[in-house]
């Protein structure tokens, strides 16, 4: 057990209990917090990100189920994903630290896997018991079993990306959450490294941004060197833009950065319109993706979120908030998990209508989805509710 120093004043100390995997970074008072001379405002609860996230989750949806002669760059969603979630866990750790000194980490690590262990773990025996069922849905057990343990420890991107082990098809959609927990497993102390090294938010942002052009300069050095796409794609070292762009917006935003409502309106319809016309475009490993390829989505999440977080209101979030729109982006995670698998069993079970096929997969899809969300991650989002007022902590409560 950990007791607080007594130096600090009561307000600024959380209560909680003693928790093995509790380890926090010794605090600071808050007025050593890197932007307390620069108060923002919290985040809160923006729903128009929800709809970020539904559109992030749809080219994906039908690249996979129904139409990835059409839709060949649905995949890009998946990078939308990667800026959006950089942004929020970013916005979430800065906010943290303003408001106590410090960052728990350890309480950090333990709401992300109560946010996408209890999921993750279902998806898992549905594809095991349907691919015993199915005669293994183009895989084996053993190849199974080994895969499994990669992405339980998220590990697994890896194997594609130099190509270690073969891939079982049901489960090969795993490597997106791999490339974001590796992520996190470093980004968050190196945040309170710099801050605790008292680096200003102006020289972390450019720190970011000159790490992000590396990190792109490095992936096309790599497809110059092997012409490997594999390794671009799944490498978390050539992935990690995305998350970067994503934490380099969450500083700018601690650093004031503001609009006006009107031109927030053009960053976020601009962005739209920019991200729709990408996802018909070919998805050309070695010609689109490993050369700038990516740039054109990172832009275009770019200027959604700025546009939507920078202002206090933007005309273009109430399209973003539509039904339709939240009902996608809240139930995003397991849709993604469910419809790679889900779209491979319709395809085994009606290999002569692929039309039926795709349309089946993603009705069930979709009642997954919704059977998830009602009955399995609502009532972990509600326990971490509870923590979070328990502890004053409203912060927690924000998701990636």
């Amino acid at each position: 057990t950990h007791n607080p120093p007594t130096h600090l004043p009561k307000t600024h100390l959380p209560t909680y209990p003693a928790l093995p995997c509790d380890f926090r970074v010794r605090p600071l008072p808050v007025s050593s917090a890197p932007s307390a001379h620069l108060p923002v405002e919290p985040l809160g609860n923006r729903p128009a990100l929800d709809g970020v996230r539904a559109l992030a989750i749809a080219p994906v949806l039908l690249y996979h189920s129904a139409f990835p002669q059409v839709f060949q760059s649905g995949r890009a969603g998946v990078d939308l994903f990667f800026v959006l979630s950089g942004f929020l866990i970013t916005n979430l750790l800065i906010e943290e630290w303003n408001r106590l000194g410090t960052v728990e980490i350890g309480r950090f690590y333990a709401r992300r896997a109560l946010r996408l262990a209890p999921a993750m773990l279902c998806v898992l025996a549905f594809v095991w018991g349907a691919a015993l069922a199915q005669g293994g849905l183009g895989t084996t057990p053993a190849a199974m079993a080994r895969f499994t343990l990669l992405v339980l420890t998220y590990t697994n991107n890896w194997a594609s990306a130099l190509h270690s082990t073969s891939v079982p098809a049901p489960l090969g959609h795993f490597w997106s959450l791999a490339v974001e927990e590796q992520f996190y497993l470093v980004w968050p102390w190196l945040l309170v490294v710099a801050f605790r090294s008292r680096i200003s938010l102006r020289a972390l942002l450019i720190i970011l941004l000159m790490s992000t052009a590396a990190f792109s300069m490095w992936r096309t050095v790599l497809w110059e060197v092997n012409h490997d796409p594999f390794r671009g794609v799944f490498g978390t070292d050539t992935r990690a833009t995305g998350l970067l762009i994503g934490s380099s917006i969450a500083v700018a935003r601690h650093l004031g950065m503001r609009t006006s409502r009107g031109f927030a309106a053009i960053l976020v319809g601009a962005g739209m319109v920019l991200y729709v016309l990408i996802i018909p475009k070919p998805y050309d490993l070695e010609g689109w993706f490993m050369l700038g390829g990516l740039q054109p989505v990172e832009l275009a999440a770019c200027m959604m979120i700025i546009g939507l977080t920078a202002s206090s209101s933007v005309p273009f979030a109430s399209v973003l908030e539509s039904p339709v729109f939240l009902w996608l982006g809240r139930r995003s995670y397991a849709l993604y998990l469910w419809n790679w698998p889900l779209s491979l069993l319709a395809r085994a079970t009606l290999p002569q209508a692929p039309l039926l096929s795709s349309v089946l997969g993603i009705l069930c899809t979709f009642a997954a989805a919704e059977l998830s969300f009602r009955y399995l991650e609502r009532p972990v989002l509600r326990l971490r509710a509870t923590v979070a007022a328990r502890h004053s902590q409203p912060a927690l409560l924000a998701t990636a």
